[in-house]
């Protein structure tokens, strides 16, 4: 049993704690509506959550919102999605935290299904966190405002595009707010839209948000997982916090 380090990385592990179950860990969390599931031709499969098996998360059938999954990987090529793991071997897990396993159906026509697991599965030493390198998406991929990436098999693009204005905000300065002052950070009004292409048939699932005066910049709210060994895009957090859907490779 892994003793919790008591020096300043305390209130790290509360703003994480906070973010694995309530999402009270900065303002930029509040900002934009997030991306909906909006017109495409690829089909989106919602994927059942079972609840954890984890004796501090049992009853959960739901991933956290605003909670961040890690994908692992044994080496056995078995794929675990994780949440609220210690960051670092002198740390404990969160309160709540729990893992899944992501298997094949058989059938090749389905999601993949999760099956609970300890959390003592995912600290084995053959189960590791899947580095940048080992990801089939690319280091980078949807971290901007706009843009597109390929996935590493060139099988999948993801593109961000924005339609709207933006103007650097401005506050005025002195006692009654009738002093210039210097431009602040951009701010953006209009619609952004995420779309997750398959290459090779054209076909494409798309999602939306609206966007009003948001500073909000970087990237998009959720998580796209490629796995191409299990046939399928395993999105988290894209058509709600905390969602969990599907995409079946064609």
């Amino acid at each position: 049993m892994k003793e919790a380090p008591v020096h300043s990385s305390l209130p790290r592990r509360l703003c994480r704690t906070a973010l694995l179950w309530g999402g009270l860990c900065g303002a930029a969390l509040a900002q934009g509506q997030g991306l909906e599931p909006a017109h495409g031709s690829w089909p989106l499969r919602r994927m059942p959550m079972p609840a954890a098996a984890s004796p501090q998360a049992k009853g959960v059938h739901a991933l956290p919102a605003d909670s961040r999954p890690l994908l692992l990987r044994s080496e056995q090529g078995d794929y675990f999605l994780a949440v609220g793991l210690a960051e670092a071997d002198d740390e404990v897990d969160l309160p709540g935290a729990a893992a899944w396993a992501l298997e094949g159906d058989g059938s090749g026509r389905n999601c993949p299904v999760l099956r609970p697991q300890p959390l003592s599965r995912v600290h084995e030493a053959d189960v590791q966190a899947l580095t940048p390198e080992q990801q089939s998406l690319p280091e980078g991929c949807l971290t901007r405002f706009e843009g597109q990436c390929l996935s590493r098999d060139g099988a999948l693009r993801l593109s961000l595009h924005f339609d709207g204005r933006s103007r650097a905000r401005r506050d005025g300065g002195g006692l009654f707010g009738d002093t210039p002052a210097p431009a602040g950070p951009q701010t953006y009004t209009g619609r952004r839209w995420l779309e997750i292409e398959h290459v090779l048939s054209g076909v494409k699932a798309v999602f939306e948000e609206n966007i009003n005066r948001s500073s909000r910049f970087a990237k998009p709210e959720g998580r796209v997982f490629y796995l191409p060994e299990l046939g399928a895009v395993v999105l988290v957090g894209l058509g709600g916090k905390g969602a969990l859907h599907c995409l079946r490779l064609p």
